[in-house]
Formats: C-alpha cells, structure tokens, sequence
C-alpha cells in the first residue's frame, strides 16, 4: 500500500519538469505555496492542506516560498478509490496527523500501520476539494492569452486588445472562455490575479506589493476581493494552518 513517506524541504523556486508518477502521491504543506499546473487547469496548495496526484497523470509543480512538508507515495492498486484527477483536497486535523507518524513507519508498514493507512484513505475519500484551482481554455489562442496573463497579471490591456493579439476576435475570446474554464474571460482573469497572489505573498512580499503586482490599485480592494471570492483574508489562507504539524510529532 504504502511505497515510501518522505519529508519535503526545499528553498528554492525552480520549478519541476513536467512529469508523472507509476505511484500516487499525497502531499501536505507546513510552510509555502505549490501551483500545481496538470493539462486540464492550474491549482494551488495552501499551508493545512493536501494535494493528491493520481498515478499517471502529468503534472509540473512551482514551488514558492520556503516549501516544508511531507509526501506519502501510494501503490496504484489502492489509488482507484480515491479521485481520478489532481487536485488541492481541504481537510481536519486527522489527515496530517496520520502522514506524520506514517514517516516512522516500517517498510513495509507493520499490521497496526496499515490500519492506519486505511482510516487516511477512507478520510480522504470525504474530503471535498479545494477551491483554488482555474481551469484553462483547450483553444491554442485563447490559451496563449491565459498563458501569458498567468505571467503577467498585472497586464491592464482589455479583452479585445487581447483577442487582437492572440489572432481572434473579441467575441471569440468572449464565447471560449466560458464554454471550456465555465468563467468569462473578466471572471477568469479576475479569479487568476487572486490566486496568483498567493505565489507572492508566501514569498515574503507585502500585502500591498501583492495587490499591486496582481492589478490592484490598493491593499484594501485586493483584501476586499479575495475575501468575497475564498470566504478569508489571504493572511488567514496562508497562516491559519500552523498546527497541521506539531514540533512534538517530528516535525
């Protein structure tokens, strides 16, 4: 069942390589962000959370900030009842508790071990996703307008300055974004400078100058819109999670 479980520590931001896994992998952060981009769409994973990536699925990771954490690695045989697709997974408390003793366990996990491992898989059959994830448009030129505002989201051009400049019309741009990511193109591109945000501010870089690389002309009206849109502050989504490791668990 369980292949290997495995402290992450990284400081640096050099993105991975596109690749996939024979195994499924289960990840918790401690400290930074990953965006995680599949072929489908992009998510992030906040501290106190999991991100689970299914075996065989291609996927290429950012690391931001200070990345503290720990990865288990799971046998494809067991990965069939848990979902099908990548994804960021909110949970309680008991997730991370189990993938903290799961780094002291044998190899392979003893009888009691296991048992363990099947109170993680049936939580993780509960948990729901979470919400920090933007689908990306299948079109090439509409792509090539996502993926350059993934670079830049700060770039004020209008809808139709950047249908002109992908090659289509406005009224193109405006008909794809909705039909393959389910958000307007406003709504997209709104939706992404707030995630994005999260890359910066696990950083080290200020409120404010988070706000203004994403678009925003005041901390104020950053805070205000990401509230509305994930229901807390950034601070809260970012340094609420502090206890999903304890210094007297090994971490």
């Amino acid at each position: 069942m369980l292949l290997a479980a495995n402290r992450i520590l990284h400081d640096t931001a050099d993105p991975d390589a596109w690749h996939s896994h024979d195994s499924g992998q289960l990840s918790l952060l401690r400290h930074g962000v990953l965006s995680i981009a599949t072929d489908g769409g992009r998510f992030w994973l906040p501290p106190g959370h999991l991100v689970w990536i299914p075996p065989g699925v291609r996927h290429a990771s950012h690391r931001h900030g200070l990345i503290d954490g720990i990865s288990l690695r799971f046998a494809a045989t067991v990965c069939v009842r848990l979902p099908a697709c990548a994804q960021a997974i909110a949970c309680d408390a008991l997730p991370p508790a189990i993938m903290r003793r799961a780094l002291d366990f044998a190899v392979p996990p003893l009888p009691r071990e296991q048992r363990l491992l099947e109170v993680l898989l049936d939580e993780l059959e509960q948990c729901p996703p979470l919400s920090l994830s933007l689908p990306l448009p299948q079109d090439r030129r509409a792509r090539r307008v996502a993926d350059a505002l993934t670079e830049a989201p700060d770039d004020p051009r209008s809808r139709d300055d950047w249908a002109q400049w992908a090659g289509l019309s406005g009224r193109s741009l405006s008909r794809l974004f909705p039909e393959q990511t389910g958000l307007s193109f406003q709504a997209w591109r709104r939706r992404l400078r707030l995630l994005k945000s999260l890359e910066y501010l696990s950083a080290g870089q200020k409120v404010g100058v988070a706000a203004w690389r994403c678009g925003y002309d005041s901390p104020s009206a950053f805070i205000a819109a990401f509230r509305q849109a994930f229901g807390q502050t950034p601070t809260q989504l970012l340094g609420g999670y502090a206890d999903a490791f304890s210094d007297n668990n090994g971490s």
